[in-house]
């Protein structure tokens, strides 16, 4: 019999011994280290990293273009007879088999190839810069999730703080009802309100779900996702750049995007190849120089005596297109009119930056001026509602009174909270609009080694 006992509890105590562990030592991932786990497994950060790759093979392929070309060459040449002069000298072999090696180099005297290679360093450069765009990205979407995520948990509190209360104030009208201090409505109507409550517990469980297992397989986490909360405080990095500001702030602060942010330094590289690329193009109109120089040994079946078996020659050739339908000109205005292109894409990206700027400052000092007084209308509302429960416990108020002030107190909840992260992710998104949210990333993460 006890043996029988043993054997069923002995499952169940292991089993709930595993969980307990498993729960104790769940971890918890902070903020920087999801970026850490983004940086080795984001698809959208290898892609430009092999653009960068690329870009590099790119110089090495301008870099060929100042090498000569060596070719080894083998023909065979099969005739229908031999054919011999009047002389008995021959003229033509039944068969010929010649191999040679040739050396050529092709120099444009417009410096095609030297444009070329500046073309290729400025596209590596470009690419460098457009790796670290994406970074900021994508590291900047993925702290937005975080924070999404926070929010939906905090969310779930509220609902169940909520949902506490008012069965707490259900149990006391039941109380009330029985003892003919209250109507039966007011019952009801806190039984309607509890179960409005239940019903929101379970949004905000769904919602947290749903932003959990999002930010889950964007990170390619496979288990349990716990977050560590946020309580770091970016304002002292703003403060800073705002407090060497010799202008108004704003203005100092489109400065510094203008200066830091990589897609400005990106589009600048473009304009340069595209000015290039001008030059590129100009050189079709100046000669080719040409450098040949070729050994070929001939065999030739039947032997004869009056051609040379082995050759070893070099030529120098000077080539001018006069005339290809008009190409070279069409290729020249194609390059001004791109480069005309990338110009104009570079204001619009200023007028843009500029703008997004301005946006995230003002969001910045609003939320930053606001939280202070929702945190107070929190702390009000919460003393409002604890004063008018004692006082509808005592007789004192109405059971409309209760339902008001707890609504207030779960608006004003619902409203700090949100305006809690609302903060620190505005903080970085000010980082992020001037150009220093991945340095600052970078630089902590080389402080910890």
């Amino acid at each position: 019999m006890l043996t029988t006992i043993f054997g069923k509890l002995l499952p169940a105590a292991m089993l709930l011994i595993i969980t307990f562990a498993a729960g104790t030592y769940a971890h918890e991932y902070s903020l920087d280290e999801l970026y850490e786990i983004t940086l080795k497994n984001s698809e959208k950060i290898k892609i430009p990293e092999e653009e960068l790759s690329i870009s590099k093979i790119g110089k090495d392929k301008a870099m060929a273009a100042f090498l000569p070309a060596i070719t080894t060459y083998g023909q065979y040449y099969r005739y229908s007879s031999d054919k011999y002069n009047r002389y008995n000298v021959m003229l033509q072999p039944e068969q010929t088999l010649l191999g040679g090696v040739k050396l050529e180099e092709n120099f444009s005297l417009g410096g095609a190839q030297f444009a070329g290679l500046d073309i290729s360093k400025r596209r590596i450069e470009k690419s460098g810069f457009e790796l670290y765009a994406t970074k900021e990205t994508v590291l900047f979407d993925v702290a937005t999730q975080y924070f999404g995520v926070l929010k939906a948990k905090k969310a779930v509190a509220v609902a169940r703080n909520n949902t506490e209360r008012l069965t707490s104030y259900k149990n006391s009208s039941e109380t009330k009802l029985k003892a003919g201090e209250i109507t039966k409505t007011a019952l009801l109507r806190a039984q309607a309100e509890l179960s409005g409550a239940a019903s929101e517990l379970l949004k905000a469980q769904n919602d947290l779900s749903i932003k959990t297992s999002a930010l889950a397989r964007a990170l390619g986490i496979s288990g349990e996702l716990i977050l560590k909360d946020y309580t770091t405080t970016h304002e002292s990095d703003i403060d800073a750049i705002i407090s060497s500001c010799k202008t108004t702030e704003i203005t100092c602060l489109i400065e510094a995007a203008i200066t830091e942010r990589t897609e400005i330094k990106a589009a600048l590289c473009a304009l340069d190849m595209a000015k290039k690329q001008i030059d590129y193009a100009k050189s079709a109109f100046s000669p080719y120089l040409t450098v040949e120089g070729i050994y070929q040994k001939r065999d030739d079946s039947p032997d004869s005596s009056n051609i040379t078996p082995e050759t070893i020659y070099g030529a120098v050739k000077l080539s001018f297109p006069i005339f290809e339908g008009g190409l070279r000109v069409a290729e020249v205005a194609e390059a001004a009119h791109k480069k005309n292109q990338t110009e104009l894409a570079l204001y619009d990206l200023k007028k843009s930056l500029e703008n997004d700027v301005e946006s995230s400052y003002y969001t910045f000092i609003t939320m930053k001026k606001t939280i202070g007084y929702l945190k107070k209308q929190m702390d009000y509302a919460k003393e409002n509602y604890i004063s008018v429960t004692k006082q509808y416990n005592a007789g004192l108020a109405t059971s409309l009174d209760v339902i008001d002030a707890n609504n207030f107190f779960l608006l004003s909840e619902k409203q700090y909270s949100e305006a809690y992260y609302d903060l620190s992710l505005s903080a970085l998104k000010l980082k992020r609009s001037v150009g220093l949210f991945f340095k600052s990333i970078s630089t902590k993460r080389e402080n910890n080694g």
